[in-house]
């Protein structure tokens, strides 16, 4: 929803970007090598790795990236987690995600990083 709303609005065009704590999904997102492993794991579950691959239209419209697990502020609502964790998280979520915001749009940030994978140093609104 957002991303259609940023495009409409602004006429920015970045790929959603999906934040994952596990390595092992990240690089099955990545790589498309079927393994003894890998076998088992049914068809629609392959969406993900659809969506951050670019499309017919040459276009990305996803980008997973790496987050540490004690930074997953997604992890208090997933599982068990000491006191220390959810306070911790619990600032985060009540000041506005700062260290997420800072990670994402602060200099040399991911969407920084985007703009330059994917546009060259051209106008995002390309």
């Amino acid at each position: 929803f957002e991303q259609m709303l940023l495009e409409e609005i602004a006429s920015v065009k970045l790929p959603g970007i999906i934040f994952e704590d596990n390595s092992g999904a990240i690089f099955l997102v990545r790589n498309k090598q079927v393994t003894m492993r890998t076998k088992h794991i049914d068809v629609r579950y392959h969406f993900v790795r659809e969506f951050c691959n670019r499309n017919s239209d040459g276009v990305v419209q996803g980008h997973v990236e790496k987050v540490k697990t004690e930074d997953n502020t997604a992890d208090i609502c997933t599982k068990n987690t000491d006191v220390k964790t959810f306070k911790y998280h619990e600032k985060e979520i009540d000041e506005g995600f700062p260290v997420l915001k800072k990670k994402v749009f602060g200099k040399g940030g991911i969407v920084e990083n985007l703009k330059q994978k994917l546009f060259g140093g051209m106008s995002s609104t390309v």
